[in-house]
C-alpha cells in the first residue's frame, strides 16, 4: 500500500503553507493552482490532498469535493483527514445516514482515532440518535486533543437539545482551558446567541476578531450577531469587507436574503438570491434561498421550478423534499407532495417534519368546512392518534426545532390534555432559531390564553426590530380582538414601511373584508395589482376569498374556475363550496371526486367528508334527486311545488326558496319600524359555569349594551326555563341533546320563542350599539352565510314569532327521535334554514315580518366565532368524540 509523504522537503512545504494561504485569502483558481503545485512535487502529500476537499467544500463544489477525497484515498486509503472529510461531503450532500454508516465503519477499524468519533458523533446527532453520540464523546481517546473534540461535541450535543445552560458552562469551562482557541470561542458566542445574551456573544466575537482579522468566519459570526442586536448598519460594514472572489459571499448573501425577507424588504431579497445562485448555480441551499424569495414575492411558479431543481441535484435531501412537497401542496398538487414525503427514508432525520406534512396534507382534507363540531372531532383525534404520538415523539428528541414544529407540538399538547403545556412552550422557545422566537411565543401565547396575551407578547421591547411576519402576526391578534380600526392603522403604516410585501397587503385586504369593508378591500387589491404586476395573479384568490364573502357568487364562481383552468386541483374547496351554493350537480360529483382521488382519501376520509357541513349538502342534492323524482325530468311548475314541499327536509330546497324570497322586489317598510317590536334583552348560554376568562371578556361586550338587559343562562337554567314556559316534552329533548351544541341550540329557540330579544353565541362580541342594526328591522331579523344557510350565532326577534316556533318544534322532535344527523342539520343552521323556508312556503305568510340581511352587512355591528384558547383544548364542548 503506498504510504503518505509524510516527511517534505523544505521546497514542498513552503509550497504547501502558500497553498494554505491562497485557499484562507485567495482566489479559488490561485489556491488550486498552488495545492496542484504542492501535489506535482509530492503526490501523496496528505494535507494537500486534504487541502484540496477543503477548497472544494469552501465553494460547496460538493461533487468536486467527492471526487477529491476519493483520489486522496486511492493515494492514501488511511489518511484519518480524508476519511474525515468524506463523512463532512457525504452530509452535506444530504446523505446523513450514508455519512454515520461510513463513519461507524471506520470507527471499527480505527477504534483509538478521536477525530474520526467526533465526526461519526456529529453525523449521529444530525440523525436524531444524541445517545449514540454522547456514548462516543464520554469515552473519547487522544489525551488533551481527544478531550478537545470532546467538549466541543458535547457542548453542539446540549445546544442541540435546547440546555443552553449546561453547553454554556461546558463551553466557559473550554474557553477558560483554551482560550485562544476559534473554535472554542466561536461555539460560545454561538451558545451565548441562543440564550439572546447577544451583547455577551458579540464581546466574545469582537475580541476574537481583534486577535484574528483576517479570519472570515469570525468575521461571518460577528455580522450575524451584530444583526441580531439591530446594528444592521455595523454588520453591513463587515460583510462590505469581503472580497467577491471569497467563498464566504456565500454565507454572506444567504445571510443578507434571509436578512432582507426578515425586513420585509422583498425586492432586495430578489436582487440578493439572484446573485446568489449566479455565483452558486449547482448550490442546493442557494436554490432554496431563492425559491423562498420568490416564494415571499408570490412568485410561486417560479419557486416550484427552483426547488425541482433543486430536486434533480440532490434526489436524496431531505430538506429539499420537504420544501418541494409544500410548495406542490400550496399549488393544489397533493398527490406529488405526499408521495415525496411518503418516499422520506425512516432513518431521515427530516422525517417527523415529513410526517407532519402529511399530517397537514390530511388535516387540509378535513378542513372542507369550519372547524367546528364533527371537524372538531376529527382534528382533535388527528393531534391525539398514535401517529402524532409518534411525531412528537421523534420531534422532541431531535435537537432544533422550526417554528412550525414547536406551535404544533403545542396544539398537541393541549388537545392531548397535557399538564403543563405553558411549560412546554417555554422549552420549546430554547429550540427553534432565535430570529423566529418572538413569532412562535405569540404563537404559542395566542393558543395557551387568546390573542391579548399575542399581543403583549409582539409588543414587548426588543433590541431587533419587528419583523414584517410578525406585524402581520399583531394586526391579526389586534383584528380578533376586535380592534379593527387599530389594526388598519397599524397595517397601513406597514405597508408604507413594506411596500412590496405580500402577506401584509393580504392581511389589510382580508382586515378590510373581516369589518364589512369588502369593497375597499377588493379596490384595495386591485390597485396593488396596478402598481405591482407580479402580484396581479397571486392576488386573484384574496379577490375570489373576498367576492365570496361579501355574497358576490357569480363573480367568485367565474374567477375560481378560471383559475382551476391553470391548475385543475387548485382552490377546490372554494370550488366546491360554490357549486354546492348553485346545486351544480355534475360539477359537485366532479370536484368531490378529485378531492377524493388525492392520496390517502380512502374509504375513512371519503365517509368523513361525508359528515362534515360541505358533505352534508352534497348528500342532501342526492335526496333531492330522489325528491324529484330519481331524477328524471320534470315540468318546472311540479319542481317548484316538490321545491316547496322539500323544503322542511332538505337544505337544498330551502335554500332555493330562500333564494327566491331574498331576489324579491323590497316591500315598503312599514310605517313604525316592526324593529321597536324586539325586546331589548340579551340571552347567552354556557351550560357549566364559570366561563373561560376569553369568553367572559366578550360576554362583557353584550352586558355592556346600552339600553339592553342581559341574561346568561347555564344547563340548570335552561331546564327550569323549559319546564316552566313549554313542559316536559321539551325537557326531555333537551336531556336527550348529544352535547351542550344541542342543548344550546333548542334553549335559544325556545328563549326566543317565549320571550323574544338577542341572542348571540357566547364567542361572538358586539362590536358597536345594536339599535342601528334592529330598528329597521322586521319582526325577525337573520344572518344568511355565505354558503347560503341561515346562522344561528346571532338572531334577534320578537316573541312568538312563528317560524321560531316551527324551528324550535323540530329542533326537539329530532333530538326525542334520536335522529343520527349531525348536529348543524339536526339543531343548528341546517334546521333554521329549513322552518324558515317552510315559513316562506306557507299559505299565510309572505315574509313580511322577516328581515334577512347578508353575514357582511352586521360585520360592523358584531363580529362572529371569535378564536378562543378553550377551542383547542378537549374542554371545548365540539372537542367531545
Amino acid at each position: 500500500m503506498p504510504k503518505p509523504d509524510t516527511a517534505p522537503d523544505a521546497a514542498v512545504q513552503d509550497a504547501f503553507d502558500r497553498a494554505g494561504r491562497l485557499r484562507r485569502r485567495g482566489t479559488r483558481a490561485a489556491a488550486a493552482q498552488a495545492i496542484a503545485k504542492v501535489l506535482t512535487m509530492a503526490p501523496r502529500h496528505p494535507g494537500a490532498l486534504c487541502l484540496r476537499v477543503d477548497l472544494d467544500l469552501a465553494w460547496r463544489d460538493y461533487a468536486s469535493a467527492l471526487r477529491s477525497v476519493e483520489e486522496g484515498l486511492q493515494l492514501c486509503p488511511g489518511e484519518e483527514g480524508l476519511l474525515v472529510r468524506k463523512g463532512e461531503v457525504l452530509r452535506r450532500t444530504g446523505a446523513p445516514a450514508a455519512a454515520v454508516s461510513f463513519l461507524r465503519d471506520m470507527v471499527r477499524r480505527c477504534p483509538l482515532s478521536a477525530p474520526l468519533r467526533a465526526a461519526l458523533a456529529e453525523a449521529l446527532r444530525e440523525t436524531g440518535d444524541a445517545d449514540g453520540a454522547e456514548t462516543l464523546l464520554r469515552t473519547m481517546p487522544g489525551g488533551e486533543a481527544g478531550e478537545h473534540l470532546a467538549l466541543i461535541g458535547r457542548a453542539e450535543a446540549l445546544l442541540q437539545a435546547g440546555a443552553t445552560q449546561e453547553a454554556r458552562a461546558l463551553m466557559e469551562q473550554a474557553a477558560a482551558r483554551w482560550p485562544e482557541d476559534p473554535r472554542v470561542l466561536r461555539l460560545l458566542a454561538k451558545v451565548l446567541g441562543r440564550m439572546e445574551a447577544t451583547a455577551e456573544a458579540i464581546a466574545v466575537l469582537r475580541r476574537l476578531h481583534e486577535a484574528r482579522p483576517g479570519d472570515r468566519r469570525v468575521l461571518m459570526d460577528l455580522a450575524g450577531k451584530l444583526r441580531a442586536s439591530g446594528d444592521s448598519a455595523g454588520a453591513e460594514t463587515l460583510l462590505d469587507s469581503l472580497p467577491d472572489w471569497a467563498p464566504e459571499q456565500h454565507r454572506a448573501l444567504s445571510e443578507r436574503v434571509t436578512a432582507a425577507l426578515a425586513v420585509g424588504e422583498v425586492p432586495v431579497a430578489l436582487a440578493l438570491s439572484a446573485r446568489l445562485v449566479e455565483g452558486w448555480p449547482q448550490d442546493v441551499a442557494a436554490l432554496r434561498l431563492r425559491a423562498t424569495a420568490l416564494g415571499r414575492a408570490r412568485r410561486t411558479e417560479e419557486a416550484l421550478q427552483l426547488l425541482r431543481q433543486a430536486m434533480q441535484l440532490a434526489p436524496q435531501d431531505g430538506a429539499v423534499r420537504l420544501d418541494l412537497a409544500r410548495a406542490l401542496a400550496a399549488q393544489g398538487h397533493h398527490t406529488e407532495a405526499e408521495n415525496l414525503l411518503r418516499s422520506l427514508a425512516p432513518d431521515d432525520p427530516l422525517r417527523p417534519r415529513a410526517l407532519e406534512g402529511l399530517a397537514d396534507l390530511a388535516l387540509d382534507r378535513l378542513q372542507a368546512a369550519p372547524r367546528r363540531h364533527a371537524l372538531a372531532q376529527e382534528l382533535l383525534a388527528a393531534l391525539r392518534s398514535e401517529a402524532a404520538q409518534a411525531v412528537e415523539a421523534t420531534l422532541l428528541s431531535s435537537g432544533r426545532l422550526d417554528r412550525r414544529s414547536a406551535v404544533r407540538l403545542v396544539q398537541r399538547a393541549l388537545a392531548s390534555g397535557a399538564d403543563n403545556p405553558a411549560g412546554l412552550a417555554d422549552r420549546l422557545c430554547a429550540r427553534i432559531p432565535q430570529e423566529q422566537r418572538r413569532l412562535f411565543r405569540a404563537q404559542s401565547a395566542s393558543l395557551l390564553q387568546g390573542s391579548a396575551a399575542a399581543i403583549a407578547v409582539l409588543r414587548q421591547p426588543r433590541s431587533a426590530p419587528r419583523s414584517p411576519m410578525e406585524a402581520a402576526s399583531l394586526a391579526s391578534n389586534l383584528a380578533q380582538e376586535g380592534l379593527f380600526a387599530l389594526a388598519l392603522r397599524y397595517l397601513a403604516a406597514c405597508r408604507r414601511r413594506w411596500p412590496q410585501d405580500a402577506d401584509l397587503l393580504i392581511r389589510q385586504a382580508r382586515t378590510l373584508s373581516g369589518c364589512g369593508r369588502g369593497p375597499e378591500a377588493l379596490d384595495l387589491l386591485a390597485r396593488a395589482a396596478a402598481d405591482q404586476p407580479d402580484l396581479a395573479a397571486p392576488l386573484e384568490p384574496v379577490r375570489g376569498e373576498i367576492l365570496f364573502q361579501m355574497g358576490a357568487l357569480d363573480a367568485a364562481d367565474a374567477l375560481f374556475e378560471a383559475l382551476a383552468g391553470a391548475n385543475p386541483l387548485g382552490h377546490l374547496r372554494s370550488r366546491l363550496q360554490l357549486a354546492l351554493i348553485r346545486n351544480d350537480r355534475a360539477r359537485i360529483d366532479r370536484l368531490a371526486a378529485l378531492m377524493a382521488d388525492q392520496p390517502g382519501s380512502g374509504a375513512r376520509e371519503v365517509m368523513q367528508f361525508s359528515l362534515t357541513i360541505l358533505g352534508t349538502k352534497r348528500n342532501e342534492t342526492l335526496l333531492e334527486e330522489i325528491a324529484a323524482g330519481q331524477g328524471e325530468q320534470i315540468q318546472p311548475d311540479m319542481a317548484e311545488r316538490l321545491r316547496d314541499r322539500a323544503a322542511g327536509t332538505l337544505f337544498f330546497s330551502a335554500a332555493a326558496v330562500l333564494d327566491n324570497w331574498c331576489q324579491r322586489p323590497e316591500p315598503a317598510p312599514p310605517a313604525e319600524p316592526a324593529g321597536a317590536a324586539i325586546p331589548r334583552a340579551i340571552f347567552q348560554y354556557w351550560d357549566r359555569p364559570p366561563l373561560p376568562d376569553a369568553l367572559g371578556r366578550l360576554t362583557e361586550t353584550w352586558k355592556s349594551a346600552p339600553g339592553f338587559t342581559h341574561v346568561l343562562f347555564d344547563r340548570t337554567d335552561a331546564l327550569r326555563f323549559l319546564q316552566q314556559h313549554l313542559g316536559a316534552p321539551w325537557v326531555r329533548a333537551f336531556h336527550m341533546a348529544n352535547h351542550p351544541a344541542e342543548e344550546s341550540d333548542l334553549i335559544r329557540l325556545c328563549w326566543l320563542l317565549v320571550r323574544g330579544g338577542v341572542y348571540a353565541d357566547t364567542d361572538d362580541r358586539r362590536l358597536a350599539p345594536l339599535d342601528r342594526l334592529l330598528l329597521p328591522a322586521r319582526r325577525l331579523l337573520l344572518v344568511r352565510e355565505p354558503m347560503g344557510s341561515l346562522a344561528n350565532n346571532f338572531i334577534a326577534a320578537a316573541p312568538g314569532h312563528p317560524a321560531l316556533g316551527r324551528a324550535a318544534l323540530m329542533a326537539r322532535d329530532a333530538l326525542l327521535r334520536r335522529e343520527n344527523d349531525n348536529t348543524w342539520s339536526k339543531t343548528g343552521p341546517g334546521l333554521l334554514t329549513r322552518a324558515v323556508a317552510q315559513h316562506l312556503t306557507a299559505a299565510d305568510s309572505g315574509g313580511a315580518d322577516l328581515t334577512i340581511l347578508p353575514q357582511h352587512a352586521i360585520a360592523p355591528f358584531v363580529q362572529v366565532h371569535v378564536p378562543q384558547p378553550y377551542k383547542q383544548t378537549s374542554a371545548y364542548w365540539a372537542n367531545v368524540a
